[in-house]
């Protein structure tokens, strides 16, 4: 639940905060795949943890501690801004909350931007659906909890790769609609298969 509200929004907000035009595109790119890593981890470490419908407990207690040690972590040592803005987008203050539902209420009149929701959503839902129905499916052609886990890291580690290399494409071309089409079509394509 947290995930969509804070969690994603999070990496945006640190790579515009602390980078600077030209390695933006790569902060973003490493703070989603820093994401995606830690689903891939959990997919290794579940059936590892979990032989039986008893374990589950024991590995949600774990999976809470570590996120609650992280929190604490990032709460007491990082700063929330650099003492010098690496840019004049970072440097620009908004603080007044009603031009932020303003804004967020204009994003949805203009076209290309619920395009782009849209487009996003449908391909972030159909990821989440894929791994979350990983273990599933893969337990229904006889394979193990472990092999089924593995199979979705290896399945987050090859997204990892892309989005690496996606996000040192974007910083060198800066053909963000160019990459975003062929990303879009390429991922339409993959769920047929």
């Amino acid at each position: 639940m947290v995930q969509p509200c804070i969690g994603l929004n999070s990496v945006a907000l640190l790579a515009s905060n602390w980078f600077g035009e030209k390695e933006r595109s790569i902060a973003l790119s490493l703070g989603t795949i820093a994401n995606m890593l830690g689903n891939g981890v959990i997919f290794v470490v579940g059936p590892a943890v979990v032989s039986e419908g008893s374990d589950i407990p024991m590995l949600m207690l774990y999976t809470g501690l570590a996120a609650t040690l992280v929190s604490v972590t990032i709460f007491l040592f990082i700063q929330e801004k650099p003492p010098t803005p690496p840019s004049a987008v970072s440097s620009a203050e908004t603080t007044d909350s009603n031009n932020y539902w303003n804004d967020i209420a204009n994003c949805f009149k203009e076209k290309h931007y619920l395009l782009i929701f849209f487009g996003y959503g449908l391909a972030y839902a159909s990821f989440v659906s894929l791994m979350n129905l990983t273990n599933e499916i893969f337990i229904e052609e006889k394979y193990s909890s472990v092999q089924a886990g593995n199979a979705g890291a290896i399945m987050l580690v090859c997204g990892i790769v892309g989005a690496f290399i996606t996000g040192v494409i974007l910083d060198r071309m800066r053909r963000y609609v160019l990459v975003l089409r062929i990303g879009i079509v390429l991922s339409l394509s993959l769920i047929h298969i």
